[in-house]
C-alpha cells in the first residue's frame, strides 16, 4: 500500500531535531573539554592562570555548544518542515510504501 506524506507539523519536527542535535552535542562536548584540558596542561610551567583559563573557556564552550546545537536543531527542523510543506503542495509529497 502506497501512502503520500503531504505535510509535517513544524513544531513537532523542530522538537525532534532539537532532541537529536542536543544528544549529538552531548556526545561531542567531552571532546571540547579534553581539548581545553590538554591545552591548559600544555601551558608553560608555572602558568597556573593559563591552565585555569583554558579549562573555564573549554567548559563555557561545551555548555554553549549544547545550548546552541539544541536551539539550532529546533530552528532547522521547523524551517525544514515549513519548506517541505510548501514544496509538497506543488510536487505532491513523498510516497512511501507501508504494510
Amino acid at each position: 500500500m502506497t501512502k503520500t506524506l503531504k505535510s509535517i507539523a513544524p513544531v513537532q519536527l523542530g522538537k525532534m531535531f532539537a532532541a537529536l542535535y542536543g544528544v549529538m552535542s552531548l556526545l561531542i562536548a567531552p571532546v571540547f573539554l579534553m581539548i581545553a584540558l590538554f591545552g591548559g596542561l600544555a601551558a608553560k610551567e608555572g602558568a597556573a592562570p593559563g591552565i585555569l583559563l583554558a579549562v573555564v573557556i573549554g567548559i563555557a564552550m561545551a555548555v554553549g555548544m549544547i545550548i546552541f546545537y539544541t536551539a539550532a536543531g529546533f530552528v532547522i527542523g521547523a524551517m525544514g518542515a515549513l519548506i517541505y510543506n510548501l514544496l509538497a503542495k506543488f510536487l505532491g509529497g513523498i510516497q512511501v510504501e507501508v504494510e
